[in-house]
């Protein structure tokens, strides 16, 4: 067979029926070859396609996550003490599938195909048994657990209601939600356990042995299901901007919108008293010396564990939440080389 190598060269004609000018490859032919041409317009667009198929592909998850619901800001993040917080969002990584769509008829919050009653729950959270009773019966009045009592098992057993935490297939009309991915929280839950253990029993620099001494407890993991309803999935930074806001527009880069003084208004970066009261169900715009070390030993101990990072810009530090965390859906990603960069980043500082 005989390779030939064509020059290709483009023409413009004018579509006779929309009026569109419309370019066209021409190569030279014989009456033996037999050619399949598009428009140049149509060979940009499948290689957009297929690079954004590609991106798509790559970003694809198969870890279990579940998803955050509106609800659970209005009914928990704020309302509860650290502590309560804190026993809710440390069982996430144990709840069942609770979608409608799934065939999982129980649906209970269960370790090793166990389900959890409040003696075991009690366990699990490292509080008495009285204590999470005491939570539980919130949780159940509140809407966010529901009780079960199943054949066979000694006490009460609980699930996850959807309308709160979510895992499985959800409505298309649903509203847009937070997704966490479970087994990465459950890594980040026990780093952060053995990590603030460590501080309290054996602090290794000055910043540690002040907070081992001037603080009685402080709950980094509460203060993680607080702030990561303020995710930003384009850019990973936590901010306090409205959910319809568009900070970073589709033909955009995060870099682009960060080096422009004017773009970069879009930006509105959770503040230190904003996250204070997401975590301590305060309303206050200026924290107590006491408050400020509390909320820094959590802030702490989640950069130690990898679950936050910060972008230091040299007069305030802003914090980006680890990707690995957060599931987001390859569509709503618009900026590959941001998110590379910020993988590489949390890969390094854990290598």
């Amino acid at each position: 067979m005989k390779l030939t190598k064509w020059r290709i060269t483009y023409e413009t004609e004018t579509n006779p029926i929309t009026g569109e000018n419309q370019e066209y490859a021409k190569i030279p032919t014989d009456d033996d070859t037999v050619i399949n041409v598009e428009s140049a317009k149509e060979i940009q667009a499948r290689r957009r396609y297929l690079k954004v198929q590609a991106y798509r592909d790559k970003g694809r998850r198969t870890e279990p996550f579940t998803q955050t619901m509106p609800a659970y800001e209005n009914k928990v993040v704020g309302k509860y003490s650290p502590e309560m917080l804190e026993c809710l969002f440390r069982t996430l990584p144990y709840m069942n599938y609770n979608s409608d769509k799934d065939t999982n008829s129980d649906k209970l919050i269960k370790m090793n195909g166990i389900p959890l009653n409040d003696t075991t729950l009690a366990q699990l959270w490292g509080v008495s048994r009285s204590t999470a009773t005491k939570y539980i019966k919130q949780f159940v009045l509140d809407g966010i657990w529901g009780r079960k009592k199943p054949e066979g098992l000694t006490g009460n057993a609980y699930r996850f209601e959807k309308e709160v935490f979510l895992r499985g297939a959800k409505n298309k009309k649903a509203p847009f939600t937070k997704k966490i991915v479970l087994v990465k929280l459950k890594d980040i839950i026990d780093k952060a356990d053995r990590e603030r253990a460590r501080i309290i029993n054996h602090p290794y620099n000055k910043e540690e042995r002040e907070y081992s001494k001037q603080l009685t407890s402080f709950h980094p993991i509460a203060l993680l299901g607080a702030i990561l309803i303020k995710t930003d999935y384009k850019s990973y930074f936590l901010l306090n901007n409205s959910p319809g806001d568009v900070i970073v527009k589709s033909d955009e880069t995060v870099l682009e919108v960060l080096n422009s003084t004017f773009k970069s208004r879009r930006f509105k970066f959770l503040k230190v008293y904003q996250m204070w009261n997401l975590y301590s169900k305060a309303k206050s715009n200026k924290l107590s010396g006491k408050q400020k070390m509390e909320l820094n030993a959590c802030l702490y101990v989640l950069k130690r564990v990898k679950a936050l990072g910060v972008w230091d810009t040299g007069t305030r530090p802003y914090y980006i939440v680890n990707p690995s965390l957060i599931y987001v859906s390859p569509h709503i990603k618009c900026d590959n080389h941001w998110y590379s960069f910020i993988e590489s980043l949390f890969n390094l500082a854990e290598n």
